[in-house]
């Protein structure tokens, strides 16, 4: 059975489809930390049994909750006063860390689907640690499936960008040594950044930057200022400073104020609060920085006037 607030709730399928379960049988898992991965057998290490009290209490705006699942209740007198005891008082999910239940449990499964330390329960406890979760595999492929179709879409927009526009944006992620690199080189080198852990941010980030082309082109300029040493982010006096030619500081560019990201706030700054055209001056001073790293041209052939001089 499963109370609410001391009322029987007539729990059927209709009822579960409301909660977001249409299929059975319908399996809980303990979360990750409740186990321990053996780095040796490479296996989890679930705890024998973990005991769930089948009793809970929330607050919403309609007031407060308590849930309650049981089997049975009597009566039970202690001193003057008659309450009700019931049975049993916990749910136990086993050595396997999952349990599995079918039509029969229908009150259980609601219980436990709503339950205040379901990761997943619209009531889950802001102050309390969560203990397992639904597991929805139909839920689990459609998300996965689009994260999958994400990442395609990103890698094709990764290999089809020119060679100007995939360099601005590795450039906007401050991989060194873009200049002197190839264009698969460059899709290689983004690479770690749109693969790995917190996959859907880094997609996301990767078609931000693509989308927001002056962004990139600014995140780029930034890039290049930093490694041809025309400007520099002191932390300790919180401010972009423009070089000299000797590597000092000279001109104070704009503030970073604690807790603020270096780069995100000049590139800020240059958009929002540019009075002094810092941009444009940068751009030129980085043009120049570029044509003096290009090798001098060298001529094969001997000038007329040593020729003449080797000939006499």
């Amino acid at each position: 059975m499963l109370e609410l607030n001391g009322k029987e709730e007539k729990v059927n399928k209709a009822y579960l489809t409301k909660l977001g379960i249409e299929k059975y049988p319908v399996t809980f898992k303990l979360v990750n930390r409740l186990k321990k991965f053996d780095n040796v057998n490479k296996r989890w290490q679930i705890p024998r049994s973990f005991n769930l009290e089948n009793s809970f209490s929330t607050y919403t705006d309609d007031g407060s909750l308590l849930f309650r699942y049981y089997k049975t209740k009597r009566p039970k007198e202690i001193g003057n006063k008659v309450i009700e005891d019931y049975y049993p008082l916990t749910t136990q999910i086993g050595h396997t860390g999952e349990l599995t239940l079918d039509e029969k449990d229908l009150d259980l499964i609601a219980f436990l689907v709503l339950s205040d330390r379901n990761a997943t329960s619209k009531y889950k406890a802001k102050d309390k640690q969560t203990f397992f979760f639904t597991e929805n595999k139909a839920k689990e492929a459609k998300t996965a499936s689009k994260l999958f179709k994400k990442e395609n879409k990103v890698t094709n927009l990764l290999l089809s960008l020119t060679l100007e526009k995939v360099t601005d944006i590795a450039k906007s992620y401050q991989i060194p040594g873009i200049d002197s690199m190839d264009i698969e080189e460059i899709q290689m080198s983004i690479k770690p950044y749109i693969s790995g852990r917190d996959l859907e941010i880094k997609l996301d980030n990767f078609l931000d930057k693509v989308g927001s082309e002056g962004d990139v082109e600014l995140l780029a300029l930034i890039s290049d200022c930093i490694e041809f040493k025309i400007i520099k982010h002191n932390k300790e006096r919180g401010k972009w400073y423009l070089l000299t030619s000797t590597g000092k500081e000279d001109d104070p560019i704009c503030e970073v104020r604690g807790g603020e990201e270096g780069i995100s706030r000049l590139a800020t700054y240059l958009i929002k609060f540019d009075d002094k055209n810092w941009r444009q001056y940068l751009t030129t001073k980085v043009e120049e920085a570029k044509l003096e790293t290009l090798p001098t041209p060298t001529n094969s052939k001997k000038s007329p006037k040593k020729e003449a001089t080797a000939k006499a």
